[in-house]
């Protein structure tokens, strides 16, 4: 049916609160975690995983009295250990409590009568998702199963407390627009800029912020019309990385710390390429603008350190990491010499922000410009007119954050912009 469109459905029937955002925001999501357009046949067998996704459910049902250990749970994509761990950690920060997934093996316990509810609740949720093979538009939906059983998991639980962590999901968004009687939920932002989840109606919550760089974007995003809040409440906990932050030494180490996002390993979309045959193929091409940028940048870090003496440490981004441990090499690594040079401190992937004075990076939506400018230290990066002249449309950026003396409007400017930092170090 032409015009139909499912994102309507969910709009009146698991939003609280109705708002015509709530599509606007689903739909920029959906946008940003597909690649390319479906077709109709992908389109179909999309709607019917969707569905058989949400009929499977009565079989996860178990019986018998069990009881829950805490009743502060983590929504989340990403269930793996390290993450986990992370995100208990960051709760723990908070209000030092315990919490633990909602998906588990016992989040489907029907424990007395009253539970049955369920299946009720389970066929209405079935008979929606028919309405999907009516929707032909472009979009993948059945990331919405995930809510599905998170919503009737916290309503068999019946939880004190949710923290959602991945609000730049479309199931984490629905979820955060859903309400459970009882239960209060906290929205946690990563370290990245908002503009990457900007798009949004949030009420009744709290937004757990990484620092002063999202209570800015925050403001100018209400301004702008991108983000509507009712009765929200916002707080300050750090960063999304603080189990690995808490760990390094706070005091500066090098000069100039050049953060590397990996772009000789990037395709022109940005995505990274970790198939080891794809990679072989792809270093044969002529590298993209970016990748050219970013190595135009470093090489005048190493210039600037060379002149003066001072020391420059290189921090590879995980991506790069995985691939060394393939047997590539990254070009930027092979400018370690350990004597102006050098590797920066890491732990489990994530950069030192503390133990370089000023820091450089190509592209101007990184999230260590965020990471650092909580801690009040300066990153330098491309201005959007730098990279219009080289004809990139830099997409995902944060267009309201945006901390003085950071941007250089060509290569050129890099050294003086370097100095100058340090002197105000």
């Amino acid at each position: 049916m032409f015009g139909f469109s499912y994102l309507d459905i969910i709009n009146k029937y698991y939003c609280t609160e109705k708002h015509e955002i709530h599509k606007k925001a689903l739909l920029s999501r959906l946008k940003i975690i597909q690649e390319k357009k479906l077709s109709i046949g992908l389109i179909f067998i999309d709607r019917i995983r969707f569905i058989l996704k949400i009929a499977y459910f009565p079989l996860k049902l178990s019986f018998g009295k069990y009881h829950y250990n805490g009743n502060i749970y983590i929504s989340d994509t990403d269930y793996d250990r390290e993450r986990m761990e992370i995100r208990k950690y960051k709760i723990n920060q908070l209000n030092g409590k315990l919490a633990g997934p909602i998906i588990s093996k016992n989040s489907f316990r029907i424990k007395n009568i009253h539970d049955l509810v369920i299946i009720k609740i389970w066929f209405f949720d079935l008979v929606l998702s028919l309405l999907s093979l009516l929707d032909t538009n472009s979009y993948k939906l059945h990331f919405f199963s995930s809510f599905i059983y998170e919503k009737n998991a916290i309503l068999l639980r019946k939880p004190k407390e949710i923290h959602i962590f991945f609000i730049a999901r479309p199931e984490q968004y629905l979820l955060s627009a859903w309400s459970c009687l009882g239960t209060k939920k906290y929205v946690h932002f990563s370290n990245s800029p908002l503009s990457l989840k900007k798009y949004g109606y949030y009420s009744n919550l709290n937004f757990v912020m990484c620092g002063r760089g999202h209570i800015e974007e925050l403001d100018n995003h209400v301004k702008a019309g991108n983000i509507i809040l009712n009765k929200v409440e916002i707080m300050i906990n750090g960063n999304e990385f603080d189990l690995f932050i808490d760990r390094f030494k706070k005091r500066p180490k090098y000069e100039i710390g050049f953060y590397s996002e990996g772009y000789w390993m990037r395709d022109k979309n940005g995505y990274s390429i970790e198939d080891p045959i794809k990679l072989s193929k792809y270093l044969e091409q002529k590298e993209t603008i970016k990748a050219q940028i970013e190595n135009e940048l470093l090489l005048e870090c190493i210039s600037v350190a060379k002149k003066y003496k001072y020391k420059i440490a290189i921090y590879l981004h995980p991506c790069e990491e995985r691939m060394l441990k393939k047997g590539f090499s990254s070009p930027h690594i092979e400018k370690v010499d350990n004597d102006f040079i050098f590797l920066g401190e890491k732990i489990k992937g994530f950069s030192n922000i503390f133990e370089c004075k000023v820091g450089v990076v190509a592209m101007p939506g990184c999230s260590i410009i965020l990471d650092r400018y909580n801690i009040k230290k300066p990153t330098i990066c491309s201005s959007y007119k730098l990279l219009e002249a080289f004809n990139i449309k830099y997409e995902f950026t944060n267009d309201f954050y945006k901390p003085p003396d950071i941007f250089i409007q060509d290569i050129g400017e890099l050294k003086a912009k370097i100095l100058k930092c340090l002197k105000s170090c």
